[in-house]
């Protein structure tokens, strides 16, 4: 199988999806589209996966390349592709699926739990709660006909399924600590906001990210290949 990877900063790179892909043979591809914005055919898509990144949903004049890539989902989601999305990924999902996109009661970023909302085939490997890495502003209204998966403190939709092959996650489980390195190295001007649910660059750094997270992830995207 091959998987394409959509990467939207050279900072938020796949981690631990780039690992499973190595580790289960599959063919891969990363489009970063920070270099072009050629998007790749639907005919060619086995499974896609579409990153995170600080760009909002909506900035399509800012980043023309947008438009592309939500037609790109839209038609991989409509011809029973494998879809999963994380973060701006996810919200990219819930977009294309018609839900609405706004403004979080509260900005999480830094360490958090999240709880599983259901026991489905797809999630019955994940334990009821796991502590994530959040880093988003914004969040979405659960698409029509999709099942709600996890939820945290101060954000409902924390992940989601539709019809068996699109998932889409708000936080990060794919973290190494490399990643983890980058991604705070170029995000130093969040750090200045104040919230409950913002940590400093010190509280993320010394949190060991959990064994569990792999787990997860691995068991979620065999499940999805398997479906």
């Amino acid at each position: 199988m091959k998987v394409h990877i959509i990467q939207h900063v050279p900072y938020e790179s796949p981690g631990l999806i780039e690992d499973w892909c190595h580790e289960n043979n599959h063919a891969l591809e990363i489009i970063k589209q920070y270099e072009s914005d050629q998007a790749p055919n639907v005919e060619d898509v086995e499974f896609l996966v579409i990153m995170g990144g600080p760009m909002n949903i909506y900035e399509d004049n800012r980043y023309p390349w947008l438009t592309k890539e939500k037609e790109l989902i839209s038609d991989c989601i409509l011809q029973g592709k494998n879809v999963f999305g994380v973060c701006l990924g996810a919200q990219l999902i819930a977009d294309t699926l018609g839900s609405k996109i706004y403004q979080n009661k509260e900005k999480e970023i830094g360490w958090f739990p999240i709880q599983k909302c259901t026991d489905l085939n797809v999630t019955d490997h994940i334990p009821q709660e796991l502590m994530v890495l959040h880093w988003h502003g914004d969040t979405f209204t659960l698409p029509d006909k999709a099942t709600r998966l996890f939820e945290s403190e101060v954000c409902e939709n924390q992940g989601f399924i539709y019809d068996k092959h699109v998932i889409g996650l708000q936080f990060h489980v794919e973290m190494t600590e490399e990643n983890l390195k980058e991604i705070v190295k170029h995000s130093q001007a969040e750090f200045q906001e104040k919230g409950d649910y913002i940590q400093t660059e010190q509280e993320i750094m010394k949190f060991t990210i959990p064994k569990e997270n792999k787990t997860f992830l691995f068991g979620l995207l065999d499940k999805m290949v398997r479906k």
